[in-house]
Parts: structure tokens; C-alpha cells; sequence
């Protein structure tokens, strides 16, 4: 008896593109991104790698770039909904750490894909794209808090000095060396004392 074909599942463009990103976050995930292959991807997706160039006309770094974007849009949109709230300052700020490290929690796979394989990929283009990623995420943690009378220079101090701790301490984290608790409770008071301390939030 012959075999029956196997029928592809027609999806619209916006769809299909989804899918592939789906899979490829998956793979790169796994297996990091110098170690993951179009092919890979291009199966688990199930399409032909022909078809995911037409999605991602030059390859492996757009496609990493389109996953890194599809991360950072999912956090970026938590971050907003919190700033969004009728909080005071310390109170937010407290709330946003805590959202940023929860993110985390619930999307391990995230803080890779974000910050620590772009730095070993070798394109140029993932670094710029990581470092844009900091910039973006600090400015949403910081400037729903900055004091308007805010000297600009502090604020960019502040601003870079939150993203580099906030960073290290959740990877304290990651790695196990520090509890969940312990990390949101300390980075947010450090964050709190240093940024009131600068002028660039005010106390409560």
C-alpha cells in the first residue's frame, strides 16, 4: 500500500512566522546559538529551510534578532502594565524589580537569549542588539520614576548603574546562588537608596 502524503497545515504569513519563531527560540534555547542549526529549526517548524529564508532572508543572526525582539516585547509589556499603576515611587520601583526577576522565572530561557548568548555569537549585530535591549529595559524600569527636576547626567548614571546590578544580582540568582526573595528585596532597596541618594527619585 502506498504511503499516505503527509499534508502541511496552511497558515496565513503572521502565523506561520510565529511558528518558525516559536522553534527557533526553542532550539536556540537548547542548544545556544552557535551550536543551532537553520535545518533544526526549519524541522521542528515544518517547513523547508528554503521557506524559513524567505521569512529570514539572511539567516541564523536575523532570526536570533527576530527572537531576541520577541523576548524583550514580552517583557517590555509586563514592565508597562506595572508602571501603568497608581503606585509612589518606592512602591513601583519595588514592583518592577519584582516583575523584572519573575519574567525570568517564568521564561528561564529568556536571560540567555537576551544577555548572554548575543555576547558570544560573534555578529555584530546581536551585541547592538543586546546592548539596545539594556538601554530600552532600563529606561522602563527608571524613567516611570525619574523626578522631573532630575539633572540628566544623574539620570544616566542611575539608569546604567540599575540595568548593571539588576542584571548581576538576577543572574546571582539564576545560577543559585541567592534565593528569589533575597534578590527582588535587596536590588530593589539598593536601587531605592542609591537612586533617592542621586536626586534622581524622590522619597516617599
Amino acid at each position: 500500500m502506498a504511503a499516505v502524503a503527509k499534508s502541511r497545515v496552511r497558515m496565513d504569513p503572521d502565523e506561520r512566522r510565529a511558528l518558525l519563531l516559536k522553534s527557533a527560540t526553542e532550539v536556540f534555547a537548547i542548544r545556544g546559538y552557535a551550536s543551532s542549526g537553520l535545518s533544526e529549526i526549519a524541522d521542528i517548524g515544518s517547513v523547508s529551510k528554503t521557506l524559513l529564508y524567505h521569512y529570514f532572508p539572511d539567516g541564523r543572526p536575523q532570526l536570533y534578532a527576530a527572537v531576541m525582539d520577541d523576548v524583550l516585547a514580552k517583557l517590555v509589556s509586563r514592565l508597562r502594565n506595572i508602571s501603568s499603576l497608581p503606585l509612589k515611587p518606592s512602591a513601583r520601583l519595588d514592583r518592577l524589580v519584582e516583575e523584572f526577576v519573575s519574567f525570568f522565572d517564568d521564561h528561564r530561557e529568556a536571560f540567555r537569549l537576551l544577555f548572554r548568548e548575543p555576547w558570544g555569537s560573534g555578529e555584530e549585530v546581536l551585541i547592538i542588539r543586546a546592548i539596545a535591549a539594556q538601554i530600552q529595559i532600563a529606561n522602563e524600569l527608571i524613567h516611570p520614576l525619574t523626578d522631573q527636576g532630575a539633572k540628566a547626567d544623574l539620570v544616566l548614571i542611575a539608569t546604567s548603574g540599575a540595568m548593571g546590578t539588576l542584571l548581576h544580582t538576577t543572574e546571582l540568582w539564576l545560577s543559585g546562588q541567592i534565593d528569589k526573595t533575597t534578590v527582588i528585596k535587596s536590588t530593589a532597596t539598593m536601587l531605592r537608596h542609591g537612586m533617592c541618594g542621586l536626586g534622581v527619585i524622590r522619597e516617599d
